[in-house]
């Protein structure tokens, strides 16, 4: 009993000291590309990590997370900055919506609440696809998109598991430098992991 509570401990204890050591990695790359620029690869190189361990990959994190951050910097940029640019627009249309009444508010929130739940679902797939494939970046987006409509029980638990961890974060804001975004990656990945798998198995089709 007591051997097997220690080793249940060290498992926690390596877990949350390499999801510690991603997420200082991500914060200090995000911040070498003066964060506008470093914000995306870090995100690409901190999944890219995340996969490799969750195929059981024996790899080195410091080396695998600089060649993938330099590797990924213009592609991971693209994508994210036009999510961003979609994102921008969202949040000006909602902008414009909580000054409007009536029929009219009613009409515009009828539209705009599902296409964010749409852009937030796509947020959530896009860098698990990102570093799963190599795709146009405009594919990326739309196999993201495809996989948060194929399954959305899925999109709904990772949605509300993030919800969770970020509410947990915000509640003990000790933890924020230190697991936020390693955690949050970890539970994109391991949600998402058997729909990419029947993606990369043709097992789910996208459009071309």
């Amino acid at each position: 009993m007591t051997d097997h509570m220690l080793s249940k401990i060290n498992f926690i204890g390596e877990w949350t000291f390499r999801l510690a050591y991603v997420n200082l990695l991500w914060i200090c790359f995000s911040v070498l590309g003066l964060f506008l620029f470093g914000f995306f690869p870090a995100t690409a190189a901190m999944f890219t990590v995340i996969r490799k361990w969750r195929l059981k990959e024996q790899v080195p994190i410091f080396q695998t997370f600089k060649e993938t951050y330099r590797k990924e910097f213009t592609d991971a940029n693209k994508v994210g900055w036009l999510l961003m640019f979609i994102g921008f627009f969202l949040y000006i249309d909602f902008f414009i919506l909580f000054r409007l009444e009536g029929s009219i508010f009613l009409f515009l929130a009828f539209i705009l609440i599902p296409l964010t739940f749409v852009y937030l679902s796509i947020l959530l797939y896009i860098f698990p696809v990102f570093v799963h494939f190599q795709l146009k970046n405009i594919e990326y987006i739309k196999y993201a998109f495809i996989i948060s409509l194929s399954y959305p029980h899925l999109t709904i638990l990772m949605l509300l598991g993030s919800f969770v961890l970020i509410s947990i974060y915000l509640t003990f804001p000790m933890f924020f430098p230190l697991l936020l975004g390693s955690s949050l990656s970890t539970l994109c990945m391991y949600i998402s992991k058997r729909v990419v798998q029947k993606l990369e198995k043709g097992e789910l089709a996208v459009p071309a």
